[in-house]
């Protein structure tokens, strides 16, 4: 499946049509698409296409091709050692000044709003005016990436019909100093919260909702943790939890 690396790299799903939404295959070796057919959309509730092509359906085409073969952007960097974000990146984010977290502010009161917002290290981008850094920071403390997404004043996600404000703070942009080829492993939003102390974790699917969540529910019934969408759930984001009780909310 094609990498996400902006809005571009999406299509319309065939089946929903839901725009940018849609992942193709790709010929590793040549980097052109196939046919629309063969994707995954990503309203896996809403929709949940889901076509992968067999060696039928490229003329009997071979599906394992040598490494050596494979251009250098698709070549699996798995065993590579994790990217990172520089820490001050995060640290000098954190302003309070977007949009969402104005809006929490006005919404629950300076001092819960403020504890939250803290823990869990909610940054401004400079993106689009007014953005949000939802960061990804580890149980280590290491800044994995963050999620950067526009709010309006009410709280809502700002969207147009032809273009959804969403980007990552570790994907290449003229504005961002990142590095290109970057080893991206995501954990879940509000990990560094994980500790031997607490038994009870609120698995969300988005980060607004485990912050508003996390506002309006005692600490001792547990921490609230962002999956970020429910095709995300992995055993291997999950590995930090082992022997914790978890309750899912879809």
């Amino acid at each position: 499946l094609e990498p996400y690396r902006s809005s571009h790299s999406r299509i319309s799903c065939p089946n929903c049509n839901g725009k940018h939404s849609y992942a193709r295959f790709i010929d590793v070796e040549t980097g052109e698409h196939l046919d629309d057919v063969f994707g995954r959309c990503d309203r896996v509730e809403k929709c949940g296409y889901f076509n992968s092509p067999y060696g039928k359906d490229l003329n009997n085409k071979t599906m394992m091709v040598p490494v050596t073969k494979v251009k250098k952007e698709f070549q699996d960097i798995s065993n590579f050692p994790i990217s990172l974000i520089p820490p001050e990146s995060l640290v000098q984010s954190i302003t309070f000044k977007d949009q969402f977290s104005q809006f929490i502010i006005k919404t629950f009161g300076y001092e819960k709003a403020i504890n939250s917002l803290l823990k869990y290290r909610i940054g401004e981008s400079d993106k689009w005016k007014g953005a949000t850094i939802f960061w990804q920071v580890d149980q280590d403390g290491d800044v994995r990436t963050g999620k950067i997404m526009l709010y309006n004043e009410s709280g809502k996600r700002v969207k147009s019909e032809d273009y959804t404000k969403i980007s990552w703070q570790h994907v290449p942009d003229k504005n961002l100093n990142i590095i290109p080829d970057y080893n991206l492993k995501q954990c879940m939003f509000g990990e560094n919260l994980i500790t031997d102390a607490v038994d009870t974790y609120h698995i969300v699917e988005s980060e607004k909702t485990a912050i508003i969540c996390d506002i309006n529910t005692p600490d001792e019934k547990g921490i609230w943790l962002s999956v970020g969408g429910i095709e995300l759930i992995n055993e291997e984001k999950l590995k930090v939890l082992e022997g914790k009780k978890l309750i899912f909310y879809p």
